[in-house]
Order: structure tokens, then sequence, then C-alpha cells
């Protein structure tokens, strides 16, 4: 097999079910891994789906970047969205203390409010296509000026607080939002 100069495919092949298994397996790994990052490809070298049954959206609330608890302590709100994309109901735990199923990939981000006297999971059952909508507060912890980006991770089944227990945290468990933009 060689590729020419109009990246197409010159292939010679026998008959033989070795070359069509070789084949195939090519086709599914080239076509699996496409929009995964280096990274997810290096953990799941045949590049098979790693697609999860929720998405995860979520937004600053601009808001709370105009308050004084923003200006003096870093305090600000995010609405998170957690969707269900699989064509079965799918089960997530709130807590009292939303946070404690989230983190963040950017250490001077931080969820805010993780110790309370008492913290009741509940279990929601999300339909397909159906989200749960609700807002958490995060903490920038560096004084820096400009921009950064940043993600929050979500798991599903949280049994304890995320952001403080990431050794734990199995990597597959945590569903990464889309990035966002906070100025300062």
């Amino acid at each position: 097999m060689k590729l020419n100069r109009n990246r197409t495919f010159n292939v010679t092949l026998k008959k033989s079910w070795k070359s069509v298994i070789w084949i195939s397996l090519f086709f599914v790994t080239v076509s699996s891994a496409y929009g995964q990052t280096q990274e997810e490809q290096n953990d799941n070298p045949l590049g098979t789906s790693l697609s999860p049954a929720l998405t995860i959206e979520i937004s600053i609330d601009q808001n709370s970047l105009k308050t004084d608890l923003y200006n003096k302590y870093g305090t600000f709100s995010v609405e998170t969205r957690v969707k269900n994309i699989s064509d079965i109901n799918q089960e997530i735990i709130v807590w009292t203390r939303y946070g404690w199923s989230w983190t963040s990939d950017l250490s001077d981000i931080s969820v805010e409010g993780l110790a309370v006297k008492k913290n009741n999971p509940t279990p929601v059952t999300l339909k397909p296509g159906q989200e749960y909508i609700r807002a958490i507060e995060l903490q920038n912890n560096h004084q820096w000026t400009g921009f950064v980006t940043f993600r929050l991770g979500f798991v599903p089944r949280a049994k304890f607080p995320i952001s403080t227990n990431m050794d734990k945290v199995k990597r597959e468990d945590i569903i990464w939002s889309n990035p966002v933009v906070l100025a300062r």
C-alpha cells in the first residue's frame, strides 16, 4: 500500500483473509482516532471510541465577574449543563454540595465550598436528551491579570470530593466540559 500525491490509497492485495482483517483494523483505528487528542490516543492505542453517555457544557456567569466577591476573593459562578446523549436513561449523583462531583483542569481554578457538616447524595435519572442544569461556585486562586482558559471535569457517580481526591479518581470516570475563558 502506498500513498500517492493526491492522498488516495493504491492497494494491491492478494485475496487473503489476513489482508482484509489488517485493512479493516487500519481504517477502524484511523477513523476512530479522528478528533481525539494525542493523549487520548496514547491512552487508547487502538483509537476506539471513548464517547460517554453524557456531555458537559459550562458557561461563566458574566454577572458574577462584576461583584465585590470576585474582585476581592476571586469567587465566581459557572452554569453547568449535564446532558444525556445516549438512548437510555443515565443516573448521576447530585450532592447537597454540588461541587463534590467537579474538578478543574487548571490548578488556579478550584471548586468552592467542599467543607460542609452534612452532604447528602441524591440520585438523578436523566432521560435521553434531558439536561441537568445548575450553577457551581469556583475560586480563582491566583491574582493574575489577563485571560486564562480552563475546563471542568464531572464525575457522574462521585462518592467523595473529586477536586481534593484526584489521586483516587480513574481518568476514564471524568467527563470534561468545553473550554471557557476567564478574564481578570
